[in-house]
């Protein structure tokens, strides 16, 4: 799966339209819409962007921030597509050849997210129809987001993998076989409200919670189609009546007074349309010229960002290998040291046993002749105490013997 199968789309004007509790057909603009899908692990989610004023619970002041309304794939039961050919007029008119309708129907609401600081007790507030329309929306099962999404953003095949998945989805009550059975989860990234609205994170409310309910009262209803309210068709069937009208006013009789100011009507209409179509090229081209700046500009902050990365990178790898080098030649330097030294010491250690050996022979040949003379004195002199009591011994038995002579008679 390669990342161009990824589906990343943010803040595209789009509108929202669905038939509300009381059957009245709705319709909400000026939102922006976000689209992420991740076919290699199987995560989405959707979002639309309202800007809304709220009353602040701190200081009690006026503010314009978003509000959210999250949508779950989990809680999708089927997303269909539909191209230019089935959207409506207004929707073409609207958004042109890449317009792109998403038919969402859902098997529980979306939730709404809210600023954490919102005053809920305002009467005023309760009463904004810009509260009052996203509550309608927030509760109910069954709409659809026409956006204006040109190829080169997206293509008709992602989308209706998109779709196909999304649908595939309401099949399957395990999450944790998402990867395998195809059912989609929603992107942890996506469905992060704790970095929203400045690091405060968002307040949600299930659109099927009574809180809901609270945020305008029970009885609030959708208001009228200046934001809200009829279907799209019926407001082009009230033009010919208004021609007809003025066709029978011309038959009792010509007025070219009226007949100028109808013209200039028509001329200041045309004039508009004009000028409205002009600004939306001239709003996209302005988009395209400032995404290009912003990329450029990320890339240059990325780019230095990398460097000085790769910088880091580079130089613990140059460190690692010189430190490797050097280790390498202290441990053969410190090796040839030590035989050096060993070589000496062995070397000085036969000239040790040497002269010692030297020393110790001679030592040992003085002693051997002291003790031999010593031994010979010894031995003399006993010799000659023996010799001496020997012969004072036979002296003094020959002095003390007697001699018997006897002779025989021959």
């Amino acid at each position: 799966m390669s990342s161009s199968d990824v589906i990343d789309i943010s803040a595209q004007p789009a509108t929202a339209t669905w038939t509300a509790d009381n059957q009245t057909f709705c319709r909400l603009e000026t939102l922006k819409f976000q689209i992420f899908y991740e076919p290699s692990t199987n995560a989405a989610f959707f979002k639309l962007r309202a800007p809304v004023t709220f009353q602040t619970t701190a200081t009690k002041l006026k503010r314009t921030t978003a509000v959210w309304l999250f949508i779950a794939p989990e809680r999708i039961a089927t997303l269909a597509l539909q191209g230019e050919d089935g959207s409506d007029e207004a929707i073409r008119k609207q958004f042109g050849t890449n317009a792109v309708s998403l038919c969402f129907n859902l098997n529980r609401p979306a939730a709404l997210v809210l600023p954490p600081d919102v005053d809920q007790d305002c009467k005023e507030q309760a009463s904004c129809e810009m509260i009052v329309a996203l509550q309608s929306l927030a509760r109910a099962t069954s709409f659809t987001i026409s956006a204006n999404l040109p190829g080169r953003t997206v293509s008709q095949a992602h989308l209706l993998s998109l779709c196909t998945a999304a649908s595939r989805s309401s099949g399957s009550s395990c999450v944790e076989s998402a990867s395998t059975s195809g059912t989609l989860v929603s992107s942890k990234h996506a469905a992060d409200t704790t970095s929203l609205y400045g690091g405060k994170g968002g307040r949600v409310i299930e659109g099927d919670s009574p809180a809901l309910l609270a945020l305008t009262g029970n009885d609030a209803s959708p208001p009228p189609y200046a934001n809200v309210g009829a279907s799209p068709p019926s407001m082009p069937a009230s033009w010919p009546e208004k021609k007809r009208r003025r066709r029978a006013s011309s038959d009792a009789g010509p007025d070219p007074d009226r007949q100028h100011l109808g013209k200039g009507v028509e001329l200041r209409m045309a004039f508009e349309e004009l000028k409205s179509g002009l600004r939306s090229e001239l709003k996209q081209d302005l988009r395209r010229e400032l995404l290009v700046e912003l990329k450029a500009e990320l890339k240059h902050e990325l780019r230095a960002e990398l460097k000085d990365e790769l910088r880091t990178e580079l130089k613990d790898e140059l460190m690692s290998e010189v430190m490797q080098e050097v280790e390498t030649r202290i441990f053969q330097r410190v090796e040839q040291s030590l035989q050096e030294q060993a070589d000496d010491f062995e070397t000085q250690l036969y000239d040790v046993r040497h002269e010692v050996g030297g020393t110790i022979y001679s030592e040992l040949e003085d002693q051997t002749y002291a003790a031999r003379q010593e031994l010979e004195d010894f031995v003399k002199d006993e010799m000659d105490e023996a010799q001496t009591r020997v012969e004072d011994r036979i002296i003094e038995r020959l002095q003390n013997a007697n001699m018997n002579m006897t002779f025989s008679d021959l």
